[in-house]
């Protein structure tokens, strides 16, 4: 019974890495996609991250690491055509954030 413990660990790793690297490919694939709008996206939030108001995403994908950022807000704004990947859909339900997309 010893194996499983370092079979379980082997497995869960493998499934990480797996994870990272569709998520790496997601990421380029959606950067790609936005071209120049993607380089732009730090710029494209429109209030502050810790002021409680809602957290708008003009433009870019809303990525994990912004959700973070938002998550004193509760909530996150996003225009339309902003990409929203797969991690920043996880980790919003996480912490509690509302994502709500813009017509």
């Amino acid at each position: 019974m010893s194996g499983v413990p370092a079979s379980d660990s082997l497995m869960r790793e493998l499934i990480r890495e797996v994870l990272r690297e569709l998520v790496r490919e997601e990421v380029q694939r959606v950067v790609a996609e936005l071209g120049p709008r993607a380089s732009s996206a730090a710029s494209s939030i429109t209030s502050s991250t810790t002021s409680g108001r809602p957290t708008r995403i003009e433009r870019g994908p809303l990525t994990e690491r912004l959700v973070e950022q938002s998550r004193a807000a509760g909530e996150i704004r996003v225009a339309r055509g902003v990409a929203i990947t797969p991690l920043a859909k996880d980790r919003a339900r996480a912490l509690g954030v509302q994502i709500v997309r813009e017509p």
